[in-house]
C-alpha cells in the first residue's frame, strides 16, 4: 500500500532507540527522509547508521528537546540543512514514577516539562512550515492511561500529565486543521521493545526483583489482563504511526488511538 509520503521529511524526537527508532525505521521504509533527534550522540550515530544500512535517507541531530533552547537550536540546524519537517513524531521519556503521597513538586514540574511543554515547543517550531506547505502530520506517542488511568501505585504523574498533553494535542488539531495538518496521539499499552535497556524491561526487572520473581514471571503477570495475552511490539506502534502520518489519514485528526491489546475497558 502506498501511503503517499515518499520524499516527505519526518522528524522523530527520541528517535535513537525504542519506539522512536521503530517509527523512524518504518517511515524510512515508506520513503521518508528521516531526521532523528536525541541527546546521546553515540546512540544517535548508531541509529543513523542503522537507518542508512536499511536504505533510508537519514540524518541525526543531538538535541535536548526538554528545553526551549534545545528545540530552537534543533530548528536552526534543520533550517540550515533544508530539512524543515513535513511530519513530526513526538516521542520523549515518560514522567517519573511516583505515588501521590511521595511525589515531589519538582517531579510534577519535570513531568509537565517533558510531556506538555516539550511537545508545545516542538509543535510551534514545526507548524509554520507545515502551514506554508498546507500539509503536515503530527503524531505523539502517549499512553492508554489518558482514557483509563493506571490503577497501580507510582503512576500518579502519568495519570495527571499525559491527559494534559492530549488536551494540547486536541487544541492544536482544532487550530491547524484548515491547513491540511492533522494531530493525533497513539495511546500505547504494554509494549515490549525487546531491547534489554528499554524502559519496559528495566521497569519489569526492577519490579520482579522487588517481588523475588524472574523477569519472565513478572511479564506473565503483567500481560494476563490483556485480552490478546501478550505485550505489543514496536513494529505495531510504528505501523500505526506510519498510517497516521500518511496521505490516507487526512480526515483523521484530534484523536487518541489506543494500541493496548484491548486492555482499557473504557468505552470512550
Amino acid at each position: 500500500m502506498d501511503l503517499g509520503i515518499a520524499g516527505k521529511i519526518a522528524l522523530v524526537t527520541g528517535g535513537s532507540r525504542g519506539l522512536g527508532l521503530a517509527c523512524a525505521e518504518r517511515l524510512g521504509q515508506e520513503g521518508c527522509r528521516v531526521v532523528i533527534a536525541a541527546r546521546d550522540p553515540e546512540r544517535l550515530d548508531r541509529a543513523v547508521a542503522r537507518l542508512r544500512e536499511q536504505g533510508s535517507e537519514a540524518h541525526g541531530f543531538s538535541a535536548d528537546i526538554t528545553t526551549s533552547e534545545g528545540i530552537e537550536a534543533l530548528s536552526r540546524q534543520l533550517r540550515q540543512g533544508g530539512l524543515e519537517p513535513d511530519i513530526l513524531v513526538f516521542n520523549n521519556s515518560g514522567p517519573p514514577n511516583s505515588n501521590f503521597q511521595d511525589a515531589t513538586d519538582e517531579e510534577y514540574l519535570i513531568a509537565y516539562r517533558r510531556m506538555v511543554m516539550a511537545f508545545n515547543w516542538a509543535a510551534k517550531a514545526t507548524l509554520e512550515t507545515m502551514k506554508q506547505r498546507r500539509w503536515g502530520r503530527i503524531v505523539t506517542l502517549g499512553s492508554y492511561c489518558v482514557k483509563e488511568p493506571h490503577s497501580e501505585l507510582k503512576m500518579v504523574l502519568h495519570n495527571l500529565i499525559r491527559p494534559a498533553a492530549v488536551g494540547l494535542s486536541k487544541t492544536i488539531a482544532d487550530e491547524v486543521g484548515e491547513f491540511g495538518i492533522t494531530v493525533n496521539t497513539i495511546g500505547t499499552g504494554t509494549i515490549d521493545g525487546g531491547d534489554e535497556e528499554s524502559t519496559f524491561r528495566i521497569n519489569y526487572r526492577k519490579r520482579a526483583a522487588e517481588r523475588g520473581i524472574t523477569f519472565e514471571e513478572m511479564k506473565a503477570i503483567r500481560v494476563e489482563p490483556i485480552p490478546v495475552k501478550r505485550a505489543g511490539e514496536p513494529k505495531e506502534v510504528a505501523g500505526l504511526c506510519a498510517y497516521l502520518c500518511s496521505d490516507l489519514a487526512g480526515f483523521l485528526t484530534g484523536q487518541t488511538i489506543l494500541l493496548d491489546g484491548g486492555k482499557a475497558r473504557s468505552f470512550l
